[in-house]
């Protein structure tokens, strides 16, 4: 049976392991531009935002008096009638 603490074996790509946090690859090739966004697709996304706060804002205020306590009738206010 092999041992599982032998000397480590050398990696080939050793140089990614020894790179340290703030040193970066510098080539000379630039990175590509990232692609631009259609404005049919800007409109799109701000057509679905516009619509989602459109529905919070008109559920908080078909809401709201839902939430409200209803005053109790008032016996004084209100005479009761008996049509017999």
């Amino acid at each position: 049976m092999a041992q599982a603490a032998e000397a480590a074996e050398p990696v080939p790509f050793a140089f990614v392991s020894d790179a340290r946090p703030h040193e970066h690859f510098a080539g000379n090739v630039a990175p590509p531009r990232p692609e631009r966004v259609p404005l049919r697709t800007v409109c799109g996304r701000l057509a679905v935002g516009v619509l989602l706060v459109a529905g919070l804002v008109l559920a908080v205020v078909v809401g709201t008096p839902a939430l409200s306590v209803p005053k109790a009738p008032d016996a004084r206010s209100a005479p009761v009638t008996t049509d017999r």
